[in-house]
């Protein structure tokens, strides 16, 4: 009931991450296109992201395939290649990721 009563003061942000004004109190999702795929107008610097998502001072989530960050979830997906002729599904690993420590994670999932 706790957790159900904390989403009720959920309060969604879009934008450029380097742009949105994160709440002293706040849990940061980013949704970034995953590292390696393509179509994304104007590119996406992973690194300097990176970089961004580990100096947030409130914990933080992201969902990708890969990165260096403290995994704390894995599912599987199938990610489908090529053309309606060619098409094939393929079974990939998604993860989310979390910008603490496993510790610091058990922490804030059981309070």
């Amino acid at each position: 009931l706790e957790r159900i009563q904390r989403l009720e003061r959920f309060t969604p942000l879009k934008g450029d991450y380097m742009e949105v004004e994160i709440p002293r109190c706040g849990v940061v999702y980013c949704d970034i296109p995953y590292k390696g795929t393509s179509g994304y107008i104007g590119g996406f610097n992973h690194d300097e992201f990176y970089e961004w998502f580990s100096s947030l001072k409130v914990p933080a989530f992201c969902s990708e395939y890969d990165a260096p960050f403290t995994m704390v979830a894995e599912w599987d997906k199938l990610k489908k290649k090529g053309d309606r002729r060619t098409m094939k599904a393929e079974k990939i690993k998604e993860r989310l990721y979390f910008n603490g420590t496993l510790d610091e994670y058990m922490e804030l999932m059981n309070p």
